[in-house]
């Protein structure tokens, strides 16, 4: 049975059901039922006090008690023997019954559900929720400049490189150098029903927006956080964009708009203050609040590239049209404008303010594709769950190297910068734009993919090395590095094999007890970099996709119920 689909689509059942409806009484109940079998205990109970709320028929209530009553006796009892409070529980669902006509099937149903078999409690062990805030890496936040970040790096300017970040000292792999929330993030449209629009973690009860129905939240409390933050604008903007096709750029460009407006509540003051940012001549701190790169502030995101004079003229066309039906849309379903503006796309032009939100909404459209961070969770599959994206300022000034410095992961909402390599002070700190070396081999298609996308020439280690693109990367004991290097290496690397067997197949218990291990692929990336270079040794590239493997895997996760 496909619970993972199931739940989803009672999801958005209950996001379509109209408000207080017998409806949206049918939707919570019959959610619930999934979430029982799903093992999701307390999301069953929550869904059968949602449905209760609404009101339901006397035998539905009857049902959901009984139900109700079975999570109760599964979460309080390892034994799965009543409790006192769910035995008196257990006595009103038996006086229900006696008041209701019921059929035979109904009365089959409850007391199937309300039956205590051994059999039935061996199966029922709760499904365990991972929260991604679990193994957050801690950083030391001493950077005078940089909030969430290390002091053991900076960040620099050059002509050739423009603004980059360097190490102010030596650094080991495995050392965070920053953890970050950054400015905005959205969700995915295909997940708006399996996550939380605010806060986007996983979910499986989530309540709606009872206004539309493309936001679902895991809480009251991002229900609410979210209106007050952006869906009380966004509410009414976000259908129309996704009928006409208008999904990931034009929701984030849409998003970054009502969270500056939102900085200031008047789009004169935010102009005055674009034009101070405008007026600054010092290319290393545009975009800083005072002293220090706030990523809290829409200075931050709004100094980010666009690469508008590097785009083609049809590209910059589709993106000025695109943004110019999102601001349409703003001033006929918002107030934003001051009030719901009337007249047709000519007669808006002439607003005061409507080309200087279309400009806002135009330049989000050429720095989100080459500044936005994918937002994704481990899964049992190839590749991770990508569910959004979200935009991280500071992240967005490290330069690309298809061999980088950093890892980039998932905890919670914040994303966190791990060092992968040992690098020396004054050394450049690279992130990859997606063309990893060791996910993409080819050359070729890596320096494709960044010139259409990012608009440059890579010139990274494995970019250059004439060898490594003949001939591709080989074992250390290939290397002539002489007996005693080769023992060294081969010691440092006994438990690779092992660490390899003991994540194939994803055990919990040992990926939540792994620090020891991660600290072992640290020195095994630190001893091999000793003699060797890492992209082009096939150890270093396996103890790698092992080690993103390992911190993906204590992060953010993809959970499906099937299981």
């Amino acid at each position: 049975m496909d619970l993972d689909s199931i739940i989803k689509l009672y999801t958005k059942s209950v996001a379509y059901a109209p408000v207080n409806s017998y409806i949206l009484s049918l939707a919570y109940a019959n959610r619930s039922l999934a979430l029982f079998k799903a093992r999701l205990y307390r999301d069953c109970i929550d869904d059968i006090e949602h449905a209760l709320l609404v009101g339901c028929p006397e035998k539905l209530k009857i049902k959901l008690d009984a139900r109700k009553v079975r999570c109760r006796e599964i979460l309080d009892s390892p034994n799965s023997t009543l409790e006192r409070g769910n035995f008196r529980e257990l006595e009103q669902v038996s006086k229900q019954l006696e008041k209701v006509d019921l059929n035979a099937k109904t009365m089959k149903t409850v007391a199937k559900t309300t039956q205590n078999s051994d059999e039935s409690v061996s199966k029922n062990n709760e499904f365990i929720k991972l929260d991604g805030n679990r193994n957050l890496p801690q950083v030391p936040n001493d950077n005078e400049e940089i909030p969430g970040a290390s002091s053991a790096i900076k960040l620099v300017y050059s002509e050739e490189f423009g603004r980059h970040v360097v190490a102010t000292r030596d650094i080991e792999p495995g050392e965070v150098l920053a953890v970050q929330q950054g400015y905005v993030s959205n969700l995915f449209p295909e997940n708006f029903y399996s996550h939380c629009i605010y806060c986007m973690k996983q979910t499986w009860s989530g309540i709606p927006c009872d206004k539309c129905v493309y936001a679902i939240y895991c809480s009251e409390n991002c229900r609410k956080a979210a209106w007050i933050n952006h869906h009380d604008i966004e509410c009414q903007v976000v259908g129309p964009l996704i009928e006409v096709g208008m999904e990931n750029l034009g929701l984030m460009s849409l998003r970054l708009l009502v969270s500056a407006y939102k900085e200031t509540e008047d789009f004169k003051v935010l102009k005055n203050q674009l034009k101070i940012i405008d007026s600054l001549t010092d290319p290393r701190t545009r975009g800083f609040t005072g002293k220090i790169l706030d990523d809290k502030k829409y200075a931050s995101v709004y100094t980010l590239e666009t690469n508008s004079e590097n785009r083609p003229n049809d590209d910059l066309f589709e993106r000025s049209f695109k943004a110019a039906y999102i601001t349409f849309v703003l001033a006929k379903k918002t107030e934003i404008f001051g009030k719901i503006l009337p007249g047709d796309l000519g007669n808006l032009r002439d607003h005061q303010w409507f080309t200087f939100v279309g400009g806002l909404i135009m330049r989000h459209q050429q720095i989100i594709p080459n500044n936005a961070h994918m937002r994704s969770e481990e899964s049992s599959s190839l590749f991770p769950h990508e569910h959004g994206s979200a935009l991280m300022p500071f992240f967005s000034l490290f330069n690309h190297s298809c061999v980088p410095s950093i890892f980039l992961g998932g905890f919670g909402n914040k994303i966190a910068a791990i060092s992968t390599r040992v690098l020396k002070k004054n050394q450049q700190i690279f992130d990859n734009y997606g063309m990893h070396y060791v996910h993409v081999g080819d050359k070729r298609s890596r320096q494709t993919y960044l010139q259409r996308r990012f608009f440059f020439v890579c010139k990274c280690e494995a970019c250059t090395d004439v060898s490594f693109n003949a001939y591709g990367p080989e074992s250390y004991m290939f290397k002539g590095l002489g007996s005693q290097a080769n023992v060294r290496i081969h010691k440092a690397l006994k438990n690779f094999n092992k660490y390899f067997k003991m994540f194939m197949f994803e055990n919990d218990d040992i990926i939540e007890d792994s620090e020891a291990v991660i600290n072992d692929l640290n020195n095994m990336l630190k001893v091999l970099e000793e003699y060797v270079d890492l992209y082009c040794c096939t150890e270093a590239i396996k103890i790698f996709s092992l080690w993103e493997k390992v911190y993906s895997l204590r992060g953010n996760r993809w959970q499906s119920v099937n299981v």
